[in-house]
């Protein structure tokens, strides 16, 4: 029984893991298109207005956490914002990582 254990836990999957194309195109669409001609989708992916949205983001500009000094930049600090809002929205198993990736 330890042997086998120990073989499930020598491997970090059990199934081959396989990449999901993201380009970010549905997190472009949100922050430059749906945030300004259609507010409701985009509240309901970030539970919030998007001048609530604006708010938040202007109040976060300044924030040192946004403002690496290492050699690989961040990703703009809105579509961080709306990467964790949109997290923050969900629970349980509506928030999996691959809903994340494929939603935002």
């Amino acid at each position: 029984m330890l042997h086998i254990l120990g073989s499930l836990y020598s491997h970090r999957y059990l199934v081959n893991c396989e990449l999901i194309h993201k380009t970010g195109e549905n997190l472009q669409l949100l922050l430059m298109d749906w945030k300004h001609t259609w507010p409701d989708i985009f509240q309901a992916h970030v539970h919030m207005t998007p001048e609530c949205f604006d708010v938040l983001l202007a109040a976060l500009q300044t924030d040192p956490v946004f403002h690496s000094q290492s050699n690989h930049p961040q990703m703009a600090i809105d579509m961080q914002l709306a990467i964790a809002l949109y997290c923050f929205g969900h629970y349980g198993n509506a928030i999996s990582t691959t809903m994340v990736a494929q939603s935002v």
